[in-house]
């Protein structure tokens, strides 16, 4: 999930995508940060949403995982001929086509999508890393959680959260700052919240 780095498991998307099913109700599924999974706490890739049902459909582009944002590249899948055509006859009233050059380039891109996917995996927990050392030395500042898939996380500002009065006069103020503004879990939204973020080129620092 853009912006929080949360994402559900495969089992509770297969379930999702049953209730779906039974319904005749169409799953719309943004892909755009499949293959930016967080291997290394657990997070399992979900299945493409078009593998799984007649009636899914399933984005995504070249700008999010393999780091080609000026392409302008993406795409649509779905099983159904006749919404591709009504959506195919749509693309030619609202979209230009696209430079030759940036069809090939993108090519490129997906024939090293592997290479290039662990690369931003690599960087993303590096740059996380890199906040961690960061709230270790400034707990007070902000508190995050790791994203379990893209670069995109959630963190707390701490500092900017309001403290509660202290019931005792000799309570710390600060710490009754924590006490009233706990971090969020992942997938939560918090008032004091704060989307940070970007794409998985940016640089540790």
């Amino acid at each position: 999930n853009n912006p929080t780095g949360g994402t559900i498991t495969p089992e509770e998307f297969r379930s999702i995508v049953e209730y779906c099913e039974s319904e005749g109700i169409y799953v719309v599924m943004d892909e755009s940060f499949r293959g930016l999974e967080n291997l290394e706490i657990g997070t399992k890739r979900l299945p493409a949403a078009v593998s799984l049902y007649d009636k899914a459909i399933s984005f995504g582009s070249v700008t999010e995982t393999l780091s080609l944002p000026g392409l302008q590249i993406g795409w649509l899948v779905t099983r159904e001929p006749k919404l591709m055509e009504r959506l195919s006859q749509l693309k030619d009233y609202t979209c230009l086509r696209p430079p030759a050059v940036s069809e090939v380039l993108a090519v490129m891109g997906i024939r090293q999508r592997e290479k290039i996917l662990q690369a931003n995996r690599t960087r993303i927990a590096e740059n996380y890393a890199l906040l961690q050392r960061f709230e270790e030395r400034c707990p007070h500042v902000l508190q995050s959680y790791p994203p379990r898939a893209g670069p995109v996380i959630v963190p707390l500002f701490t500092s900017f959260s309001q403290p509660v009065a202290p019931q005792n006069p000799t309570q710390d103020s600060s710490s009754a700052t924590a006490l009233a503004t706990p971090a969020a879990a992942p997938g939560e939204s918090h008032p004091d919240a704060s989307r940070q973020g970007g794409d998985a080129r940016a640089e540790p620092g």
